[in-house]
C-alpha cells in the first residue's frame, strides 16, 4: 500500500482534528522522544557531524523560546554552558518566514559551535536549500562548504545546514530498536511527519488560496463585500481589502501575516483595521475600536491606530473554519450597529 493510502496514526489525526499547526505538534514530538530516550540523540548527532568540533550535550530539548527579537526557534538545545548551541526549524509547505534564517543565526552565540539546521520534506530540501543560502547573500554573509547541504559562515563559528525528516527518524530508529516504547512513539511521529508530508489539508493550503476560499464563503453568505476593492499581497503574506459586516461594513485588509503568526502561532489569517467609519456614520469612529479591542482580546495586536485581529478557527484549519472564525468578527460589528 503507498503511504498516502495508509490510514493516519493516533497522532495525525489528532493534528488534523484539534491543532492549529502541524510543525508545532511535530516538533514537540520531536523534542519529546529526544528528552524521553537519549539513544536517539544519536541519530540526530550523526546529522550535525559535518558542522566541525559541533557536539550535542546533555541539556534538555526545549520547543518554542522565544527571544525579544521576536525569534523563536522550533527546537533548541543548549550547550553545558547554558548558551544556545543547536537551533532545529521545521518545515513542511510553509514558506521561509522574514526571520529565517539570518535573525536566528545571529541569536546564535558569538563564542564557540553553534548550528542553525532546517529540517523538511525530501522534496522541498532541494527547494528550500538554494533560497536559504540566497538570503544569506542578500544579508552580505559570505560562507562556506563544509559537508553535503551544509554551510560555515566566513569569520564566524555559526552553521547553516538542512536535512530531512525522513533521513532523521530513520537514523532515530535505528537507535530505538531495544526500545518497544521509544519505537513505538517514534512510529506516531514518523505517521505525524508522513500525513503532513502527504500535503493533504491544512498544510498544502496556500495563502492566496486560503484568502479567496474565505473570500468567497463570506460574500456568498453576505457578511462580506469586495466591491471596489481589490486583492493587495503584502511581504509578510497573500491578502485583499473588504468590508466585513452587514450593517457596519467595516473596510479592513484581511490576509496572511506570517510576521505575525511566527510571533503567536495561533493561525495565520488576520484582519487589519485602520479605517474606523464605514463613510456615512462618523459617530462610529470612537466607539468601534475600543469595542473590538475589548471583545477580541487577547487576539489583537496594535500598531498605531491600527489594530491586527487574528482570525482563529475552531477544529481543523479548513478554510470554512477560518470563513466561520471571520464571520464571528462581523457579528460583533453588527451588534454594535443595533446598540
Amino acid at each position: 500500500m503507498s503511504d498516502s493510502g495508509k490510514p493516519r496514526t493516533l497522532l495525525a489525526e489528532l493534528s488534523w482534528r484539534f491543532h492549529p499547526r502541524m510543525e508545532e505538534l511535530a516538533v514537540a514530538a520531536l523534542a519529546y522522544v529526544l528528552n524521553r530516550y537519549p539513544a536517539s540523540i544519536e541519530g540526530l548527532a550523526e546529522l550535525v557531524e559535518p558542522v566541525p568540533d559541533m557536539r550535542l550535550s546533555a541539556q534538555p530539548f526545549e520547543t518554542e523560546v522565544v527571544a525579544p527579537d521576536g525569534t523563536r526557534p522550533d527546537v533548541l538545545q543548549r550547550g553545558e554552558d547554558g548558551s544556545e548551541r543547536l537551533f532545529i526549524e521545521a518545515k513542511f509547505y510553509a514558506p521561509l518566514t522574514r526571520n529565517q534564517p539570518v535573525p536566528y543565526l545571529a541569536r546564535l552565540p558569538d563564542k564557540g559551535v553553534s548550528a542553525l539546521m532546517f529540517l523538511a520534506p525530501a522534496e522541498r530540501v532541494e527547494e528550500l536549500w538554494p533560497e536559504l543560502l540566497g538570503r544569506l547573500t542578500g544579508y552580505g554573509m559570505q560562507y562556506s562548504d563544509v559537508g553535503p547541504r551544509c554551510v560555515a559562515i566566513e569569520g564566524e563559528r555559526k552553521h547553516l545546514l538542512i536535512t530531512d525528516w525522513t533521513k532523521l527518524l530513520d537514523n532515530m530508529e535505528e537507535r530505538l530498536t531495544d526500545s518497544t516504547f521509544g519505537h513505538a512513539e517514534l512510529l506516531q511521529l514518523r505517521g505525524l511527519v508522513q500525513f503532513a508530508k502527504s500535503g493533504v489539508g491544512k498544510s498544502a493550503l496556500s495563502g492566496e488560496e486560503l484568502v479567496n476560499r474565505v473570500t468567497e464563503v463570506g460574500k456568498a453568505a453576505g457578511w462580506l463585500d469586495t466591491q471596489g476593492l481589490r486583492a493587495t499581497p503584502r511581504s509578510y503574506g497573500y491578502g485583499r481589502y473588504a468590508y466585513l459586516g452587514r450593517r457596519y461594513k467595516l473596510c479592513v485588509w484581511m490576509g496572511v501575516n506570517l510576521d505575525l503568526f511566527e510571533q503567536l502561532a495561533s493561525t495565520r489569517l488576520w484582519m487589519q483595521c485602520d479605517r474606523w467609519s464605514d463613510g456615512d456614520s462618523r459617530r462610529w469612529n470612537e466607539q468601534v475600536r475600543p469595542a473590538l479591542k475589548d471583545r477580541m482580546s487577547p487576539n489583537v495586536r496594535e500598531e498605531g491606530s491600527a489594530l491586527w485581529i487574528a482570525v482563529v478557527p475552531e477544529g481543523s484549519t479548513r478554510a470554512d473554519n477560518y470563513a466561520a472564525a471571520l464571520k464571528r468578527i462581523s457579528v460583533i460589528l453588527d451588534e454594535l450597529a443595533e446598540a
